[in-house]
């Protein structure tokens, strides 16, 4: 959206910048906690637009859970909602960042209008695995370290590109390891930088 709109007002003074998402590296973190889930699905659920389903690889991970071998565990983390008395506390933050720590591969996606959302720095910067589809923005950084599923895969294609992560440690800690890294560069004290050099250009 931020070219199209740069595109709009190309002979305006308003500007437009995109500042790409980031997360709290104290919250973010590696928790060093046992991988008690090999799969763990992360996000808004049952959430429709203009454009439809807005979340539609999310929503269809629920059938291929479901699928699942009873060898692996499978956990689904709807959202906590926007509203709570304690949010300042950041305790849902730090319950969701555990979660993914303790999760061999985390699962989300970049939804209908193919976004690069939060969780995608989210994940990397707990020391997890990601496997999602690849959003519009970055497409090849994201594929130097996302496990890349997608509609376009049947279920048993998808199914087999997970367990193969799974199963092999070294193949997805080297995922992990590029993950962690280009999660360096999203910390908020980044996105702070980027947004006072947006501001006095």
């Amino acid at each position: 959206d931020c070219n199209k709109y740069k595109e709009i007002y190309k002979n305006s003074t308003i500007r437009f910048e995109h500042i790409a998402h980031c997360a709290e590296k104290s919250i973010y973190k590696d928790y060093k906690l046992e991988k008690n889930y090999d799969l763990f699905l992360c996000g808004a659920l049952g959430i429709r637009t203009v454009l439809g389903v807005h979340y539609p690889l999310r929503e269809r991970m629920l059938q291929v859970f479901r699928d699942m071998s009873p060898n692996y565990r499978c956990k689904v983390k709807g959202h906590p909602g926007y509203n709570h008395s304690d949010s300042y506390t950041n305790k849902y933050a730090i319950e969701f960042a555990e979660e993914i720590n303790s999760s061999k591969i985390a699962i989300t996606c970049c939804g209908a209008p193919k976004t690069r959302f939060g969780k995608y720095i989210e994940i990397p910067m707990c020391h997890t695995a990601i496997a999602a589809d690849i959003p519009d923005e970055d497409q090849e950084t994201f594929k130097d370290f996302v496990i890349e599923i997608d509609n376009e895969m049947s279920d048993d294609e998808i199914k087999s590109k997970l367990i193969y992560y799974i199963e092999n440690d070294k193949e997805r800690q080297e995922l992990v390891n590029k993950g962690v890294e280009w999660s360096k560069e999203y910390t908020q004290e980044k996105y702070a930088e980027r947004f006072f050099s947006a501001q006095t250009c």
